[in-house]
């Protein structure tokens, strides 16, 4: 077989995101034996119109949280409503936690970064970690 090639591009294309994803969610499987993939959004949404107007885009794997997007319109920030949506968010990776049996950890570290920038972000925060076996 030839060597395959390698390219670096912005332009992301959908089978190949998904080629990518399958791949890795198949070797996390296999490494862990653990298949809990499960994505995770807390949408902000007008009431009148349900147009979306920001939120948290994520999901929870192998006893993790993970956040990919975050975003409050300027217009709707200082009122809380960033805090409330990251412990919605939160609370539902904790009960994806409490069925695989982990324990969660705070992610205010991460709540602090996003307070100090200006607009969306993108990162992952481990929230989860898994419970260490016990001893006997």
């Amino acid at each position: 077989m030839p060597r395959p090639s390698i390219l670096v591009t912005d332009i992301i294309d959908r089978a190949a995101e998904e080629t990518i994803g399958a791949g890795l969610r198949k070797f996390n499987e296999e490494q862990s034996r653990i298949s809990d993939l499960r994505r995770l959004a807390v949408i902000l949404q007008d009431p009148e119109s349900q147009e979306t107007l920001g939120g948290a885009i994520g999901r929870t794997s192998l006893g993790l949280l993970f956040l990919d997007l975050f975003f409050v319109p300027q217009t709707l920030r200082g009122v809380g409503l960033g805090t409330q949506i990251l412990r919605l968010f939160e609370d539902e990776g904790r009960r994806a936690a409490a069925a695989r049996r982990c324990s969660t950890r705070s992610v205010s570290r991460r709540r602090n970064f996003m307070r100090a920038t200006d607009g969306p972000s993108s990162a992952k925060s481990p929230a989860i970690r898994p419970e260490p076996a016990a001893s006997s």
